[in-house]
């Protein structure tokens, strides 16, 4: 008996917003495949599934999907679970895995057939099954940019800005509250604008209709329990946080921590600073930057640490004394 096209994508994510620009971008016709990436939590995934559920009608060959956080980076499981997803059987099966990449990418050339995947490390993951879909359409969702693939889109992902961040929040509590835009203004600035860290504490806000805006307002400005709410089932600000530092350099975790026990309303460097130790200082900052743990502010010309970037660091991040400062 055939199998059915693949249907392989999870559920389509409900109440994003905002994304206007990066959304007409998508839309426009271009076959390359386009690589999705920006720090943690910014809603990169939800973004990336939002779309390619809008496209899938379109997609009458079948959607595949992966999550490769934990896989190998050779590929050749996923090749062929995505083979006979698409209805080769297994006798048909080239016994090389760079033949088999290759009647992947035949495929994805030629069909109309979506494929997302997901938490990309490195290119050596993705390089060997991306092709020129003429009819369908590849995403690859990334923290990093992925610079080593060639004849790619990027398109980078940053935190909403705060006006969607607060009908974000309105409008997921507008069933309970007429939601004061002051305070909503104030709950996104606490959680640092981040989609992620927005859509826990609405929803935990949401399952309590017993605490007031105001009272978890209150709360999340204690830095020291900021996190702790910030977390849900098996998903934790802070885990992804600490995935992001984790991946950091020694020297940018030095950087980081001192940034962090500077005053929060100074910035946590400046233009000057970056000058007096280039070439150093300014790959440090960019290092930090590119891990979205630290972000430009234009208005002051000055880089500036998130409230939950410096609730991490000062909660869980093990001080490193007597370090020789950075910017001395």
């Amino acid at each position: 008996m055939a199998l059915p096209p693949p249907a392989q994508l999870p559920l389509r994510p409900r109440g994003l917003v905002g994304r206007s620009r990066e959304r007409s971008l998508l839309n426009k016709s271009n076959a390359a495949p386009i690589v999705i990436c920006g720090p943690v939590g910014v809603g990169k995934s939800a973004f990336a599934l939002d779309y390619a559920h809008q496209i899938a009608a379109e997609m009458v060959d079948g959607q595949l999907y992966a999550d490769l956080g934990s896989a190998p980076s050779d590929g050749q499981c996923l090749v062929t679970c995505f083979l006979r997803a698409c209805g080769m059987p297994d006798e048909q099966l080239p016994a090389a895995l760079d033949q088999r990449a290759g009647v992947l990418r035949s495929m994805l050339a030629e069909r109309k057939l979506l494929m997302l995947l997901e938490n990309v490390r490195d290119e050596r993951q993705v390089r060997q099954l991306l092709a020129e879909p003429r009819c369908g359409a590849i995403i690859v969702v990334s923290r990093n940019p992925l610079l080593g693939l060639r004849d790619v889109r990027r398109m980078r992902l940053d935190v909403l800005p705060r006006e969607d961040s607060v009908t974000m929040i309105s409008d997921a509590l507008s069933d309970r509250v007429a939601a004061d835009l002051v305070d909503c203004s104030r709950f996104a600035e606490l959680c640092g604008d981040l989609p992620l860290a927005i859509d826990i504490a609405v929803r935990k806000l949401v399952a309590r209709p017993d605490v007031p805006l105001v009272r978890l307002i209150r709360r999340l400005t204690d830095r020291g329990t900021l996190l702790d709410w910030l977390r849900i089932g098996d998903v934790s600000v802070a885990d992804l946080l600490r995935s992001a530092y984790l991946q950091l350099g020694g020297a940018a975790q030095t950087l980081l921590h001192e940034l962090a026990h500077r005053s929060p309303e100074e910035p946590a460097c400046r233009a000057d600073d970056l000058a007096a130790t280039a070439p150093i200082g300014e790959e440090l900052v960019d290092e930090l930057a590119a891990a979205g743990l630290l972000r430009h502010d234009d208005r002051v010309g000055a880089y500036r640490l998130d409230p939950l970037v410096r609730a991490f660091v000062v909660r869980y991040v093990i001080p490193k004394m007597n370090q020789r400062s950075i910017f001395s």
